[in-house]
């Protein structure tokens, strides 16, 4: 799931952040099996 930012970051950073965040936020999972992922590992989207 993509995360989205909330303007609360303004308020702990003082800063004017929550516009260029929009999009570019980061994205959420949950980890299911512990371990290292690596370029070319497949991740498939739970159903």
């Amino acid at each position: 799931m993509l995360s989205v930012p909330c303007r609360h970051i303004e308020q702990v950073t003082g800063k004017e952040v929550f516009n260029a965040m929009i999009h570019r936020s980061g994205l959420m999972a949950r980890i299911v099996r512990g371990g290292c992922v690596r370029v070319g590992d497949e991740i498939k989207p739970e159903n």
